[in-house]
């Protein structure tokens, strides 16, 4: 479930995943709350997780957020870069982001219409639940 005040209430989301030290790359229903409410976000989550998302043809924020912490494999040094990143965005004057949102119309529409497409991540999901409603229903 999607509580919208927490979106809509906000600039930004900074995602805090689930597996953040593992070696694995896996993103929750915390990311995909983001694109589904058109917001931009910085996730602290396991290494190359921008890297998946771009992948399975999402856009980022890469024109003002250095998204380097991304390719850090030390969860450490990922998580000091990327609470840098969140740092900058905090300290940014209102006017400078609230001129940066307004321009971000185009990734997050493309982000919001890109999940909602049949062969997107939405697919997988009914899918799943089509299966696990004959095994368990």
């Amino acid at each position: 479930l999607i509580h919208t005040p927490h979106h809509s209430d906000s600039y930004w989301n900074f995602i805090v995943e689930t597996h953040f030290d593992q070696d694995t790359c896996f993103l929750t229903e915390k990311t995909f709350k983001c694109i589904l409410n058109l917001q931009p976000f910085i996730i602290v989550g396991s290494p190359y997780s921008l890297k998946l998302l771009h992948h399975l043809g999402y856009k980022t924020f890469s024109d003002i957020i250095n998204e380097n912490y991304d390719n850090h494999v030390s969860a450490e040094n990922r998580s000091i870069l990327a609470m840098k990143e969140m740092v900058t965005l905090c300290d940014m004057p209102k006017v400078q982001l609230l001129d940066w949102y307004a321009n971000q119309e185009e990734i997050l529409t493309h982000n919001y219409k890109r999940f909602m497409e049949e062969d997107s991540f939405m697919k997988s999901v009914n899918d799943f639940l089509e299966v696990y409603d004959r095994v368990v229903g």
